[in-house]
C-alpha cells in the first residue's frame, strides 16, 4: 500500500513557507509528505527534533484525517503544526527549539 496520493493538492503558499523553512538556519531538513491525513511538511530542527507542518491558506480548514492526526501528535507529545504565514514557521521552529 502506497502512502502517497495521486495529484495531492498543495496550497498557494506553500512554496513561500518552504522556501523560507529552507533558508532558516535552525532547520537542518524539510521533505514534503504526501498521504491522506499527514501534514504537509516533515522538518528536522537542528537539535535533532522532528516537527510536522500542515501548510494553510488564510481561508483553509483541517480536513477530518487531518484533525485526527493533530489530535493523536499532541496525545503523543509530537510537535504539529498548521502554518499560513513565514511568521507561524517561525513559531513552529522556536517551540522545537525550546524542546532542546
Amino acid at each position: 500500500m502506497s502512502i502517497h496520493r495521486f495529484n495531492a493538492r498543495r496550497d498557494a503558499n506553500e512554496p513561500e513557507l518552504v522556501a523560507h523553512l529552507e533558508a532558516h538556519t535552525d532547520v537542518a531538513d524539510v521533505r514534503s509528505l504526501s498521504a491522506l491525513g499527514l501534514p504537509d511538511l516533515l522538518c528536522q530542527h537542528i537539535n535533532g527534533n522532528y516537527f510536522f507542518i500542515e501548510v494553510k491558506t488564510a481561508s483553509g480548514r483541517l480536513t477530518k484525517p487531518q484533525q485526527v492526526f493533530f489530535e493523536k501528535a499532541r496525545k503523543r507529545k509530537s510537535l504539529a503544526f498548521v502554518c499560513v504565514t513565514t511568521g507561524d514557521c517561525d513559531h513552529a521552529i522556536a517551540a522545537t527549539g525550546a524542546r532542546g
